[in-house]
This record gives structure tokens, sequence and C-alpha cells, in this order.
């Protein structure tokens, strides 16, 4: 007889829940309705990044003009993020495995790889912030001095374990977290409503360097389209599309603006930029606490859950619990090594790069849904060159309209926002070379004879 080993009697035990049909159709049984996924996209939304985010905007450019860039970010990325969705709920797919279809089984892989590092790195990114935030913040309220390295250590295996539950795991967290988060939020912003003036708020000056309106709406746009490239991993489960897009349209497209908003008023009322700080100097602090430590925790569960699913889309033949561990284990260590103060270079490239992949696989799904409802991946080409080429096109045009300052060239302006200049140049490329295709396929087939 042989001895598998205590780690695998564990994984055979647990294999009902440790399932995620991250290479397969999700089944009937499985999908859930908008109530969940909303919460599970609210759940995405409040973080710590949206709150700081919020307050830089105001801090540059002053609430009226933070709260318009907002809402118009919101109005120009709702549709991205609708088409986006509705692909997961026709293929019932992972982004990863969806991606076969505009890419080819081996195309895909290459785009899997780079959006699990973005995840990755996001990963080790909250993970950091987590150790840093809670570290300072019981030190600052309670006096109690906490190591750095033992509370990311802590954060990454905890994280790992439960997110080896894909799918659920994220969906259980979102239960637990967002109603606790929700309420707080809104009673620190209720608390100072009260104390605060709404009309002086509004007409507060910006309190640092400047931001310029283009600015601030690529910012927003750019954080939505770099979400709905993932959005497949989540509506995949949606019981049809309505349900999927009410979910994000109540969970992502209302749910982000409200979060960003709700640290622009804070900001602007009281003149502090620092969220985190703003509750510590009010007397928030085990809140502050609660805040960053939930806040964190759920972004990690999201983050590793999206990488480990673009993980078990490149190697095959290994269960993607033990892809999740390994990953968990790889971010933990990079959040140890510190990658806070080399990231925002990396963003910037992302921002560019990510949001051309969305471009591609939404215009290869409306020409070709019958496929994609399909799911069968077995008969797929291993390469679509037309796709690439799309990519290629929309990464360029992103390079070409991208500011020097962001790491671009500056050559022409499009639309201001270089986040949706590289979406619709990927998504135009590949819908006009498609139609190219054809037209020659139509020109160059035999023209039938008439007999008789």
């Amino acid at each position: 007889m042989t001895n598998v080993g205590s780690a695998g009697n564990i994984a055979d035990s647990l294999d009902p829940l440790l399932e995620d049909y991250e290479r397969s159709v999700v089944p009937p049984e499985q999908r859930r309705g908008c109530g969940s996924l909303t919460l599970v996209f609210v759940g995405v939304c409040i973080g710590i990044p949206p709150l700081l985010l919020g307050s830089s905007l105001v801090a540059g450019m002053g609430l009226r003009k933070a709260a318009a860039a907002v809402l118009w970010s919101s109005l120009i990325a709702a549709p991205i993020c609708l088409l986006a969705s509705h692909v997961g709920t026709r293929s019932r797919l992972s982004t990863a495995m969806t991606l076969k279809f505009a890419f080819g089984s081996v195309g895909a892989k290459v785009i899997a790889a780079i959006l699990s590092l973005d995840m990755f790195c996001w990963f080790a990114l909250n993970t950091e912030i987590f150790g840093s935030s809670v570290r300072s913040t019981v030190t600052t309220v309670v006096g109690m001095h906490l190591s750095k390295p033992a509370l990311i250590i802590v954060a990454g295996i905890v994280i790992t374990l439960v997110t080896i539950f894909g799918y659920r795991s994220v969906e259980k967290l979102a239960f637990l977290a967002v109603p606790l988060l929700s309420g707080i939020l809104v009673s620190y912003f209720v608390y100072n409503l009260a104390s605060t003036s709404f009309a002086a708020a509004m007409v507060r000056p910006p309190l640092s360097k400047s931001i310029a309106y283009a600015t601030a709406i690529s910012i927003v746009s750019g954080s939505y389209l770099n979400l709905s490239v993932l959005l497949p991993d989540f509506t995949r489960y949606a019981k049809n599309g309505w349900h999927a897009a009410v979910a994000v349209l109540v969970g992502i497209c209302l749910g982000l603006p409200v979060v960003v908003l709700l640290a622009c008023y804070l900001t602007a009322a009281t003149g502090e930029s620092d969220f985190i700080k703003l509750m510590l100097i009010r007397g928030w602090g085990l809140a502050a606490i609660f805040v960053i430590a939930v806040t964190c925790w759920k972004n990690m569960n999201s983050c590793l859950y999206s990488a480990s699913l673009n993980l078990a889309s490149i190697i095959r033949h290994t269960p993607k619990w033990k892809l999740t561990v390994i990953a968990g284990i790889g971010g933990t260590i990079v959040a140890l090594v510190g990658i806070a103060d080399r990231y925002v270079s990396f963003l910037i490239l992302l921002s560019i790069i990510v949001p051309p992949i969305t471009g591609v696989y939404t215009a290869d799904y409306l020409s070709r849904k019958k496929l994609y409802e399909s799911a069968e991946l077995d008969l797929l080409d291993r390469w679509r060159p037309l796709s690439l080429v799309a990519l290629a096109a929309g990464i360029s045009l992103g390079f070409a309209t991208s500011p020097r300052d962001a790491m671009g060239l500056g050559l022409v302006r499009l639309t201001g926002l270089p986040a949706i200049d590289t979406f619709i140049g990927s998504f135009l490329s590949l819908w006009a070379l498609q139609m190219l295709r054809s037209v020659i396929k139509r020109r160059t087939l035999p023209v039938p004879s008439i007999s008789g």
C-alpha cells in the first residue's frame, strides 16, 4: 500500500471545498445571485488605496473638481466593465482560460503570466502595507511595539491558507468584512459631517501640488480598467448576465466612487490628506486598526485568488491550491524585502499594458460569441497573430499618448486618458483586422460556375 502523506490526505478530504473550476466551466448549481456578487465587488473596492486616492485627489485639486473627476471616470469606465463582465457570464471560465479564445492556447499563457505577476505584486504590496500600517497605528494608539516582519509573515500565512479555498474564500470574507467596514466608514463620515461645514469643504483650495483635471480622470479610469480585465474571474459565477451587470454597476461603478468620494470629503473638510492619520487624530484609533487590517486582508485575498487562477492556466498539472501556497509564500517574501518604494514605475507600466488586454478579448468576443459560449478549448489555435498585433497596437498607442513623466513618449494626444487610449486602440485594431481578413477571404474564394 502506498502512503500518499498527510498533505495528500488532507487535500483529498477537502477536495470538494478546494474545487474552484480553475480550468473548467462553472456548473449551474454553483452560480450566485447579484447580492453575493455585489458584496464581493464592494469588498474589492473598499480598501486603503481608494481611500488614499480620494485624499490625494482633493489635496491636489479641491473637492469640487475631484468629485467631478471621479464621477466622470465612473461613467467612462462603466460600459467597459459591463462588457468584460458579460464575457465571463457567457464563457463561464476564468479570465486566464477565457484569454485562450482571443490569444490562442499558447499565446494566452504569456498574457496570463503578465496578469499573474500583476496580482502577485499587488498581494505583496498589500501585505507590506498591512505590516507597516498596523505596526505604526498600534504603536500610536496603545503604545505597543509590534514587529513588522512578524506581522507580514502572519498575514501572509493566514491569507494563503484562506485563499486555497478559491472563490468561496473571497465570498465568505466579503460577507464578513463588507458590512462591518461599511458601517465603520459610514459612521465615521456622519460623525465628521456633523462637526464640519459642507460649504467650507466645497470651496477649500488644494492642499498640495496641483493635479490636472485630465490626469485625475486618467488615474481613476485606469483603476477601473485594470480591474475590468479580471472581472471574468468573478462573473463566471453569476447566475446570468443580468445578475452580473447589477453586481458590477452597484458594487464597482457605484461602490468605488462612493469610497473615493468619502475620502475626498473628509480630507477637504479637515485639511488632512492622510486618511489613516485623520482617523487617529479624531480619536478613532481602534477603528483605524480594524479598517487597515480588514481591508488589507481582503485585498490580499482577492489578489492572491486571481494570481493563482492565472498560474493554474499556465501550469496545467499542478493543483491550484498548491500554486496558491507557492504564490503566497513568494509574495510574503517579496513583502519582507520591501516593494512599496519600487512599485510606482511598475504600476505606470501596467496601466499601459493591462487595459489593451481587455480591449482584445472583448472585441474578439463580440465577433465570435458562439465560440466563447461553447467553452470548447481543445481545438483552439496555439497562437492568434491578429490578437497579438492588436495588443501591440494598443500598447504602442499607450506609450505614444502617455506624457514623458509617466514613462510615455508624449507624441500625440487623443482622449487625454492614456488608459482609455490603450483600450480603444487594441479594441478597434482587432475589430479592423478581423474585418479586413473577412474581406480578403471573400475575395479569394473561387466563384462558382453557372452551367446549363
